[in-house]
C-alpha cells in the first residue's frame, strides 16, 4: 500500500469560515480512501500565514521528505503551500528532488 502524508493549512478568520482545517483533512481523507492509500502523517498549519515558508507543519513536512518517510502529499489545494507562486515553486521543487508527487 502506498505510503502519504496530509498538509493542511488556514490563515484567517475568514478562511476558517469558510474552509476548516476539519475540512480540508476531511475532504483529503476521503481522496486517500477513494485512492486506496495509507495516511502515515498529518502537516497542519492552523492559523498561519501563506506569506512565509516557516510554519511548524510545513517546516516538519519538509524535513520528513527529506527523511523519505512517505513518496506522495496530498493537499486541499497548492496554495495551501503558500500564497505566492514562487513560494509554492520552491517546495514543490524540494519534493520533486526527493521523488515526492
Amino acid at each position: 500500500m502506498k505510503l502519504v502524508s496530509i498538509y493542511a493549512r488556514v490563515s484567517s478568520e475568514q478562511q476558517e469560515k469558510e474552509k476548516t482545517i476539519e475540512s480540508q483533512i476531511a475532504e483529503v481523507r476521503e481522496i486517500c480512501k477513494r485512492d486506496k492509500v495509507k495516511i502515515i502523517k498529518e502537516y497542519i498549519d492552523d492559523g498561519w500565514s501563506g506569506s512565509t515558508l516557516a510554519r511548524p507543519g510545513l517546516d516538519q513536512l519538509r524535513d520528513d521528505a527529506k527523511k523519505g518517510l512517505w513518496k506522495t502529499i496530498y493537499i486541499n489545494s497548492s496554495d495551501r503551500l503558500g500564497r505566492d507562486h514562487i513560494d509554492q515553486g520552491i517546495v514543490l521543487r524540494e519534493f520533486k528532488k526527493e521523488g515526492i508527487q
